[in-house]
């Protein structure tokens, strides 16, 4: 309970939530207790948060230097809240499926404010992907009408502009801090080997499903890079389809169940405007023959609203 809560450091509570929603195994009670507990804790600001050097030497922050003014949340360092220990809270909020959180965006909003230079790049990676899956969107009658095609040579403001189009959540300033950052973080992750940004190596599976859709005459593309080339959808169709090839590791072990991280890679998609298509692995290598592979695509498209020819 939350008593017992009070006494555990912050960043264990944010790795004890984010333990249970990658196992699929959340409890709602506890996370919404430690959400309760996080929310209740005054801000830290760059306590455990690392950045990248020009030489790739991580730098971290061994101050704390907490958001309040009020000396006691000076006493002990690891019950303040650093921006780390949000953000894994709040991942795992979203990947549990409870979605939008207007308290918690906006807490970890005001914390990445103060922070956002020192995050390493997966941590930019995650944060950018909450976000956009709390952000509340507009009326859809304001929204673009199809999803904000980019490459991995896009502005970092185009990208940001997107955004804001699609919420009005977002402060302006942070929105392009994020992305700019988050841009400027990809070569040197790169270097250090914690991210690639070229374009996935498709599976086979993924292969025939495109072969389908070419036969189709399905106008489409493999690997379309979305928010710069942080994530990659495995085939974009033209009307704003984005169809994710499923196989094994998307499911909770051998059921049919999608897994966490799988649902919330597609809330994430959606919040973008891509209508999401899954293509499960054991569904499609069930049929027999073009025909039958043609059909299976046909009607899953047009379930999306998309034509065979991959028009809306």
């Amino acid at each position: 309970g939350g008593t017992r809560l009070s006494m555990f450091h912050s960043l264990t509570m944010s790795n004890l939530v984010l333990s249970f929603a990658r196992a699929g195994a959340m409890d709602a009670t506890l996370l919404r207790e430690v959400r309760r507990e996080v929310l209740g804790r005054s801000l830290k600001r760059c306590v455990g948060m690392s950045a990248l050097g020009d030489e790739g030497v991580c730098l971290v922050d061994d101050k704390a230097r907490s958001l309040s003014s009020d000396p006691r949340d000076e006493e002990d360092e690891n019950m303040l809240v650093s921006c780390q220990d949000l953000l894994g809270v709040a991942w795992a909020s979203c990947v549990a499926g409870e979605g939008e959180d207007a308290e918690l965006l906006s807490r970890l909003l005001m914390s990445a404010e103060a922070n956002l230079e020192y995050l390493s790049y997966p941590l930019l990676k995650q944060l950018a992907q909450v976000v956009i899956t709390m952000m509340p969107l507009k009326p859809s009658s304001q929204l673009p009408a199809e999803p904000y095609i980019s490459s991995v040579e896009s502005d970092p403001d185009s990208v940001a502009d997107d955004l804001l189009r699609r919420s009005d959540a977002l402060p302006p300033s942070l929105a392009y801090r994020m992305m700019t950052v988050l841009r400027g973080q990809m070569p040197m992750a790169e270097r250090m080997g914690l991210a690639t940004f070229e374009a996935p190596q498709s599976s086979k599976l993924h292969l025939q499903v495109s072969e389908t859709l070419r036969g189709m005459h399905v106008s489409h593309l493999n690997e379309q890079p979305v928010l710069g080339g942080v994530l990659y959808i495995d085939i974009a169709v033209s009307g704003g389809v984005a169809i994710e090839v499923d196989g094994p590791t998307h499911f909770v072990g051998a059921s049919d169940v999608r897994n966490a991280e799988t649902l919330f890679r597609a809330c994430v998609l959606e919040k973008l405007g891509w209508r999401v298509l899954s293509v499960p692995f054991s569904e499609f290598q069930s049929l027999r023959g073009a025909k039958e592979k043609s059909a299976y695509l046909s009607r899953r498209l047009r379930e999306t609203g998309t034509g065979r020819g991959g028009r809306a």
